[in-house]
C-alpha cells in the first residue's frame, strides 16, 4: 500500500504494522460517511482506535523499541503506547493529542463494553481529533500524508463540525435531562447517551478507563437534581476545541482550556458533594514495577537502575514510588512516570558513569541506603 510515497526508510516490519495503520483510518473514515446507520458508530471508533494503536506500535518500532516480550502472548495495549509515546516518554504526542486520543479510547471502550448514545456530533469530535493526530504522527515520522491514500473528493470527516465543545456538551446535556423528566421512563437512554461524556471527562483527568455503573448513577442523579454540567463533570468543563484549517487540512483537537482552573477527581464520598466522578486510588496498579522491573524494561542492569534512582531522586518522589509494607518487611514499588524518567535518564547519562557515582557515594557514606 505504502509504495512510492513513504519519504523515509521504513523497516520492513514496521511496514506491516503501518499498513494497517492506515487501512484501518480508511475504514473509520468510511464508515463515518455510511448512508445508514446499523452499527455505525461502534465501527467508526473501533476503527479509529486500531488505526491509531497500529500507527503507534509502527513509531516505536521504528524508534528501535519493543512492543512485546518474548514469553508474552499480547503486545502492549493503547494505554501503554500512548505513555510511552506522550510528553514522559518518547514525546511522540504532546499532552492534547494524548488527551484527545485517550478520549476516543475511553468513548470506544464504553461503546464496546456497554451500551452508549452517540449523537452525531459527538461523533464527529472523536472521529476527527483522531483523523488529525493521526495525519500529524504519520507526516512527523514517517514524512507521508493520510491524503496521499484518499481519493482528492473525500472530506474527512465531515462538513459539519460543532462551533464550540461547550455548546455541543449543552446539546447533549439537555438531552440527558429531557430523557430523565418525570413519567418518561427514559433513564436507560438517558444513561447511554451520557456515557460518552464521562468517558471524556475521566480522559480529561488522565483517567484510562470508562466509568463505572456507579459513576453513571451518581452523574444522572445529579443532573436530575438540577445540578450544572459543570459541577458534575468539572473535567470535561476544562477542555476546550483547538481547531484550524479546511477541508482535508480541518484539523481538530481537544486540549485544556487556558483559563481552567485545576480540577482533580474527589478522593472521597465526602469531598464528592457535586462531582460524579471519585477516584479510587488501586496503589498496586499505580506502582507496577519492582526494581529489577525498571532494569529490564529500561534495558539497564539492576545495579545501573539502583544507581539511577539514587541519581533522579525517584524513591523520594511520591509520583514514582511508593513503599508497601507487609509485617515488618517493606517493598519499594515504582510507577510509569518512574520508569519514563528512568528511561531518558539512562539515554541522556551513561549508566557506567551514573554507577560509578553512586558508588563513591557509598564509600564516602556508608551509612547510605544501598538496596532501593
Amino acid at each position: 500500500m505504502l509504495g512510492g510515497a513513504a519519504a523515509v526508510r521504513v523497516k520492513r516490519n514496521v511496514r506491516l504494522y503501518l499498513e494497517r495503520a492506515i487501512s484501518s483510518a480508511r475504514l473509520a473514515i468510511e464508515h463515518f460517511n455510511r448512508p445508514y446507520e446499523e452499527g455505525r458508530r461502534e465501527a467508526v471508533l473501533h476503527f479509529a482506535l486500531h488505526a491509531h494503536e497500529m500507527l503507534m506500535k509502527a513509531v516505536l518500532l521504528q524508534r528501535g523499541k519493543s512492543i512485546q516480550r518474548r514469553r508474552e502472548s499480547k503486545s502492549i495495549s493503547v494505554a501503554t503506547a500512548l505513555r510511552m509515546l506522550g510528553n514522559q516518554g518518547e514525546k511522540v504526542l504532546t499532552e492534547s493529542e494524548t488527551l484527545s486520543l485517550t478520549a476516543v479510547s475511553n468513548v470506544r471502550d464504553a461503546a464496546q463494553h456497554s451500551v452508549v448514545m452517540l449523537s452525531e456530533q459527538t461523533l464527529y469530535l472523536q472521529t476527527q481529533t483522531a483523523v488529525t493526530v493521526f495525519d500529524k504522527v504519520l507526516k512527523q515520522e514517517f514524512d507521508v500524508s493520510l491524503a496521499d491514500f484518499l481519493p482528492s473528493r473525500v472530506l474527512p470527516v465531515s462538513t459539519d463540525p460543532p462551533t464550540s465543545l461547550e455548546l455541543l456538551i449543552d446539546t447533549e446535556v439537555s438531552q440527558v435531562k429531557a430523557l430523565l423528566e418525570p413519567g418518561r421512563r427514559k433513564t436507560a437512554e438517558a444513561k447511554a447517551r451520557l456515557r460518552p461524556l464521562l468517558a471524556i471527562d475521566l480522559a480529561a483527568a488522565g483517567e484510562e478507563r470508562t466509568a463505572t455503573p456507579l459513576e453513571v448513577d451518581r452523574a444522572t442523579n445529579r443532573l436530575k437534581q438540577g445540578r450544572p454540567w459543570r459541577e458534575v463533570m468539572p473535567n470535561l468543563a476544562s477542555l476546550t476545541l483547538d481547531a484550524s484549517g479546511t477541508g482535508q487540512t480541518y484539523n481538530v483537537r481537544l486540549a485544556k482550556a487556558k483559563d481552567a482552573p485545576p480540577v482533580k477527581f474527589a478522593e472521597t464520598e465526602d469531598e464528592a458533594e457535586s462531582a460524579a466522578i471519585i477516584r479510587e486510588v488501586d496503589n498496586e496498579q499505580r506502582y507496577p514495577f519492582a526494581l529489577t522491573d525498571l532494569a529490564r524494561l529500561a534495558s539497564l542492569t539492576a545495579p545501573q537502575a539502583t544507581a539511577f534512582v539514587w541519581k533522579l531522586g525517584l524513591k523520594s518522589d511520591e509520583k514514582c514510588c511508593h513503599t508497601f509494607q507487609h509485617g515488618k518487611s517493606r517493598f519499594p514499588r515504582y510507577s510509569h512516570e518512574a520508569l519514563s524518567r528512568m528511561r531518558e535518564a539512562a539515554a541522556k547519562f551513561s549508566p557506567v558513569e551514573v554507577w560509578r557515582q553512586y558508588r563513591r557515594q557509598r564509600q564516602q557514606d556508608p551509612g547510605h541506603e544501598g538496596q532501593l
